[in-house]
Parts: structure tokens; C-alpha cells; sequence
């Protein structure tokens, strides 16, 4: 049975989270032959390393049918709009919604307690914030760890 993988983002411009990335995505689909890996993206940027997955406009997520995990504040409102998939995740890769000069609680609410998604973080003092703040995060996930994520897709399969 193929294992179905994607992943919103922004772009995949030059970054470090990025590099992470796309560089977990093509190690886990040279490791695993029965993987589907996507990313969807709002705005096409030349990669830091060239992806080996299928690269797909946003739009695409909304009739997908595997796990997909965004990755910021607006990947995860479309991604509590999607109702295909088979488990979704909001991956927290730093802590977004202290950056914001408008704090609005009840958006963010909507969005960080919202019992659909469940959330990654990328380490233990964000796991400590993020449950103070909102919820328990689901699961640790450094750095895009490919067997991290190879693990989350094989438990969310095996669930369904």
C-alpha cells in the first residue's frame, strides 16, 4: 500500500527549515519505496536542494488523501478546510504567534486548539510553551527527522 506524505508551505526558498526539509523528503523516498511524497506551495522559489518529490500549488492539497502537515498560521487554516486527508498535523517550527504585533487570542485559538489538527514541535522548551499556551503538542520532530515522519505516517495508516 502506498504511504501518502504532504506538506504546506509558503515557498521553498532558501531556508533553513526548507533545507531540513526537502532534504528529509528525498531521504525518505529514496528509503521507501512505497511513499507518496508532495509538497503544496503558495509561491513558487528556487529550492536550496532539489527536490525529488512532486512540488504542487496549494490548491492541489485540498483533494488529497494522505497525512499533511503544514507548516505556519495560514497553511493551517487551509488545512483545517480539507476534509480528504487522512490526518493532519501543524508542524511548529518557531514560535509564529509571538512575532505578531496584533495579538488576536481567539484567531489563534481557533487555529492552535482546533481538534483536528494535532501539533509537532521541533523542540522541548517549545513543547513546554505550546501546552502552557494551548495544547499538548502530539509529537517532538527535530529538524524534519525523516523517520520521524516516516513514523507518524505509519501510525496514522495503521489507525485508519
Amino acid at each position: 500500500m502506498i504511504r501518502q506524505l504532504g506538506i504546506l508551505v509558503d515557498d521553498l526558498r532558501l531556508s533553513q527549515s526548507n533545507y531540513h526539509l526537502i532534504h528529509s523528503l528525498n531521504n525518505i523516498i529514496s528509503k521507501r519505496k512505497d511513499y507518496d511524497v508532495a509538497v503544496f506551495l503558495r509561491n513558487f522559489a528556487a529550492p536550496p536542494v532539489t527536490p525529488m518529490f512532486g512540488v504542487f500549488q496549494t490548491r492541489e492539497s485540498y483533494t488529497y488523501q494522505g497525512v499533511l502537515i503544514a507548516t505556519n498560521l495560514d497553511s493551517a487554516k487551509t488545512l483545517i478546510d480539507i476534509s480528504a486527508c487522512l490526518g493532519k498535523y501543524f508542524y511548529l517550527q518557531n514560535l509564529e504567534w509571538t512575532l505578531y504585533k496584533k495579538f488576536a487570542h481567539k484567531t489563534l485559538s481557533d487555529i492552535y486548539n482546533n481538534g483536528e489538527l494535532e501539533l509537532i514541535v521541533r523542540s522541548m522548551p517549545h513543547h513546554n510553551i505550546v501546552r502552557t499556551c494551548w495544547k499538548t503538542p502530539h509529537k517532538l520532530i527535530k529538524d524534519w527527522d525523516s523517520d520521524s515522519l516516516i513514523q507518524l505516517v505509519e501510525t496514522d495508516y495503521e489507525r485508519n
